[in-house]
């Protein structure tokens, strides 16, 4: 299962840096998180819609290999059925846990925050309205917010895993600022 995360993960960073190339945009570095790389753009992109479709390549990569699985799994309402079938991989669910991986990396990207690439998306959007810095000021309230929703919607549901989903959130949303450095921060007088 482990291997599966991990290519599950490769597939999504691949699929971004194809399109990135194919776009120009540059990736200096990328950085490696437990649901994907970070990549750290070397130029910013000639145009946004270049960068957002970069971004959106990841998630729909693996929202389609989950909807190709699904045609392998019968009848597949049986797996979400036995509680046991969620998080624990053994021969008879290994495509189920699969295409659950690839499901939940898809649509955990999808979401509003840095360092998820829909946080990046939005970002990236909200830079052709306002200021680099205000735009990632903005995302980084929301990232906020959407943290502390699925911590407290976690806890009071006991949902540990939700919990820990706001949590990663809560921990890595500080990343936003190695995807675009704010180079051109204004400073301050006195």
């Amino acid at each position: 299962m482990v291997l599966s995360l991990l290519l599950s993960i490769f597939i999504h960073d691949l699929a971004q840096a194809v399109v990135g190339s194919i776009c120009g945009i540059e990736i200096s570095a990328l950085i490696i998180l437990p649901i994907g790389g970070l990549p750290s753009l070397a130029n910013k992109p000639k145009k946004k819609f270049y960068e957002i479709l970069m971004l959106a390549a990841g998630p729909a990569v693996n929202l389609g290999v989950a909807v190709f699985l699904l045609s392998y799994l019968h009848p597949y309402q049986a797996y979400w059925n036995e509680p046991e079938n969620i998080g624990v991989a053994y021969p008879g669910n290994f495509i189920f846990q699969l295409q659950f991986i690839n499901l939940s990396l898809g649509l955990l990207n999808l979401l509003p925050v840095f360092p998820m690439d829909g946080g990046r998306a939005l970002d990236t959007l909200l830079e052709k309205k306002y200021s680099t810095l205000r735009a990632k000021i903005i995302v980084r309230v929301i990232s906020l917010l959407i943290a502390f929703g699925f911590i407290l919607t976690g806890i009071i549901y006991m949902k540990y895993t939700v919990v820990m989903i706001g949590l990663f959130i809560l921990c890595t949303v500080r990343m936003g600022k190695y995807y675009h450095p704010l180079n051109n921060t204004p400073t301050r007088t006195h």
